[in-house]
């Protein structure tokens, strides 16, 4: 099998993403085992997702704390308000996440692969939200 790119050279192995076959100067190329066509998709989305993350965001956020303080929640409004600020960011940043792992589940796999994003995108958003908000001032820097 020969490199998608390069079809003189012998494939040394595949896009971790979609499959394609790599020689060893495109693997090497994205350090991330992935092809060129998948690392330019990953870096457009990223850009699409941290212009989704801002506004939505902040605004879920305010929406935990307006709720918190109307339903008297005390010390938790400000837990809500995290799980609110972090959730978003945390769900869209699980969206790598394989979901073909999940489809080999019969009839249970699309739920199951819902549920996990659901369930782990406020602790991943711990990561993440800083990650965006971060990309957020510096591309409003270069402006």
């Amino acid at each position: 099998m020969n490199c998608a790119y390069h079809p003189d050279r012998e494939a040394t192995t595949t896009c971790s993403k979609c499959g394609k076959p790599l020689c060893k100067e495109c693997a090497d190329f994205t350090n991330l085992n992935i092809c060129m066509d998948c690392f330019h998709k990953s870096i457009r989305q990223a850009a699409h997702e941290e212009k989704l993350i801002g506004k939505p965001t902040l605004l879920l956020g305010a929406v935990g704390l307006v709720f918190g303080y109307m339903m008297n929640f005390g010390y938790a409004t400000f837990l809500l308000v995290l799980v609110c600020l972090l959730m978003p960011s945390g769900y869209i940043y699980l969206g790598e996440m394989r979901r073909s792992s999940f489809m080999k589940i019969k009839g249970i796999g699309e739920l199951l692969y819902y549920l996990v994003k659901v369930i782990l995108s406020p602790f991943v958003g711990i990561y993440a939200l800083p990650k965006y908000l971060l990309a957020l001032i510096k591309n409003k820097d270069k402006k």
